[in-house]
Order: C-alpha cells, then sequence, then structure tokens
C-alpha cells in the first residue's frame, strides 16, 4: 500500500465547538462575583472591557472540575484563553483561576501561573510576588511554531475533541486481557522484533507476539536491525540510533501546558490529512502521543511533514528514530496512570 504524506496546506478550512465539564461551582456574571459553596468564600472579579465576552468567560470558569476528576489540566488553558479574550489582565487571570482551583479542592498557583504566562505571552507578577515570564513562548517563537496557526486549527476544526477522536476509532479495543499484544501484533509484522523499556535507562529486544508486553511501559515505535548497536560512545545498546535503519511510525506528541486534551485531538486530527493517523496513546501525564504510519515515505516528505508538526507545537524530541514513546495500554511506572488507547486504525499500516 502506498500512502504517500501530503504536503501540508497553505490555507486551513476548519471549525469546531466546545465541550464543557459541569460542577457546583458557583458564579454570577452580572454582579461580578465567584462564590464557593464548600469554602463559603466570595471572590470579587474585575469585569473586561467586552461585557459578553466577561460573561462567557466566568460561565466557563463554572466549569471547573473538582480535585480529585483529573481534568483540571486540560481545562485551565481555556479559561485562561477565555479571560484573555474578555480582555482581562494576566493578574486578573491568574488570580482568577489560582482562586477557583483552590475553591474546587487543590492549590496550583504554579501551575496556573504558567498557563497564563503562556495563554497571554507577556510577563506578570503573581499575588505571591513571583515574577513569571514568558519563557516557553519565546523560546516556541525562536524555534519557528506558529501559536496563531495553532489557535486557527484548534478554534475552526471540524473534528471536535478527545471524546470525537475516540468516536471515530475505527477499532474500539476496551479494558480487557491482553488487549496491548493484540494492538503491537496488529501494527508491526509477524515474525518481527521491538525494542522496548521498563524505564528510560533500560532497553530490551523482544518478540512483537511477547505475552504480557505491557509490563514494558516504553517502545520504540520503529523496529531494530539487531539484538544492539554501538552508540556514540561506543558502548553497545538494544536502543542505539545505529540499531535502527528504517522508520516504520513518527510519533507526534504536544507536551505545551496551553494545550487541553481536546486541542491536542484537533491538531491530531488535522495532521491525519496529511500522514495515515494508526494510534492515539494517552501519555499518562499531560499529552497525547499520535503514531502516524510513514514506511512508505521518503526521508524528504517525513521531514517536510514532521516540521509542519513542530510549527504547530509538536514537540521535535520525537523525530529521533530511538526514541522511547508511551507503550499503549501500559502504565507508569511513577504514577500508575493508564497509557489509554483513544484510537486505533491498524488497517493502514500494511
Amino acid at each position: 500500500m502506498n500512502l504517500p504524506i501530503k504536503s501540508p496546506p497553505k490555507e486551513l478550512v476548519l471549525s469546531r465547538g466546545e465541550n464543557l465539564v459541569q460542577t457546583e461551582h458557583t458564579i454570577n456574571s452580572s454582579s461580578g462575583y465567584i462564590k464557593s459553596p464548600q469554602c463559603q468564600r466570595i471572590y470579587p472579579v474585575t469585569h473586561g472591557q467586552n461585557e459578553r465576552k466577561c460573561a462567557e468567560a466566568l460561565c466557563l470558569l463554572n466549569t471547573c472540575p473538582v480535585a480529585g476528576q483529573g481534568q483540571t489540566h486540560s481545562w485551565l488553558p481555556r479559561g485562561a484563553w477565555a479571560l484573555r479574550k474578555a480582555s482581562f489582565t494576566p493578574e486578573e487571570a491568574f488570580s482568577l483561576l489560582d482562586q477557583i482551583t483552590t475553591a474546587r479542592g487543590k492549590t496550583r498557583s504554579r501551575e496556573c501561573a504558567e498557563v497564563v504566562q503562556n495563554i497571554y505571552k507577556a510577563s506578570f507578577v503573581s499575588r505571591l510576588g513571583n515574577a513569571f515570564k514568558p519563557s516557553r513562548y519565546r523560546k516556541a517563537i525562536r524555534s519557528g511554531v506558529d501559536t496563531d496557526k495553532i489557535r486557527e486549527i484548534i478554534n475552526r476544526s471540524p473534528y471536535g475533541g478527545l471524546y470525537e477522536l475516540w468516536e471515530k476509532s475505527p477499532v474500539r479495543m476496551e479494558d480487557e486481557p491482553g488487549w496491548t499484544d493484540k494492538i503491537i501484533q496488529a501494527l508491526f509484522p509477524s515474525r518481527s522484533c521491538l525494542c522496548v523499556g521498563v524505564v528510560k535507562e533500560s532497553s530490551n529486544i523482544v518478540p512483537v507476539d511477547t505475552k504480557g508486553i505491557n509490563r514494558y511501559q516504553l517502545i520504540v515505535p520503529n523496529i531494530p536491525i539487531g539484538e544492539e548497536a554501538l552508540k556514540n560512545d561506543g558502548n553497545p545498546s538494544p536502543r542505539a540510533k545505529a540499531n535502527f535503519d528504517g522508520r516504520r511510525f513518527l510519533v507526534i506528541e504536544f507536551d505545551r501546558a496551553d494545550l487541553s486534551f481536546d486541542d491536542q485531538s484537533a491538531i491530531l486530527m488535522h495532521l491525519a490529512g496529511f500522514a495515515p493517523m494508526t494510534l492515539v496513546v494517552f501519555s499518562g501525564g499531560k499529552s497525547l502521543h499520535g503514531w502516524y504510519y510513514v514506511a512508505n515515505a521518503s526521508e524528504k516528505e517525513v521531514a517536510r511533514f514532521f516540521e509542519y508538526a513542530v510549527s504547530i507545537g509538536a514537540d521535535p524530541a520525537t523525530k529521533t528514530i530511538n526514541q522511547y514513546v508511551r507503550m499503549p495500554g501500559a502504565r507508569r511506572s511513577d504514577n500508575g496512570a493508564l497509557q489509554t488507547v483513544y484510537y486505533l486504525n491498524p488497517g493502514v499500516a500494511k
């Protein structure tokens, strides 16, 4: 099957909607206050110049998840973006996000500050007296990341978010025994071997039909040519770069605090218009990993595709042919989180 990578378009025509999580937190947009039934406190807020957008932002703050639901990390950038559009200052946005997340059960001052600095692209001083500078944003600009294009793709995406991604999956593999084994065997040729690891510092070569392969939390998404090869320092290793001659999958990851899971899903589905998307895996942390089948593409095509992905926020680290990524269906060793598979289309990897 010949599946060449398409060149990125010059113009994007996309659209998307919102998916909100309701909570019991109360916000009155007309009189301008936030009231927490848990803490019995009232936080005064300052309206922005745009009253309609201000009301929308305050309504969005009403959807802040309760601590422990595992959704606050992806919700914060949406809250910060809404406050910015409503003309709240960075200081006001930080104060509101810090107060409402604390009222919902957990103090997240540092995370709130990092999200605000990325969304506002400006330095500010928090109520704690700490100065936060947009160092990540300046680094992104230097590396060629087009933040305006990222926002355009997200705001105009027709694909929806994470739920829509899961709904579009051609194959649904629920939590059943041996599901990781079945996924791996569907993605790689029979009788091939893989490089896997329990931790980043370890590496093993195992057959593709290894039973219980989900005991390894990491995998190189490309096929090794031998048991080991020499690293740059002269020491042998199964994961040495010289042990990988051809690329089967290119993995795209968005390790950015300002992109929610819905945002990342929209971008991954956007990229699927240029290269066949085979798999989307939750990292167990704050990002999604999209696996794109590139075995039939030239190195020039792969390089052009990856350069475009990086320009819209992808992590440059996964370009390395021997880079570890998350094993689908395994669990992270540091926090025990399941590396959930949200999308699977093994039919394109033939």
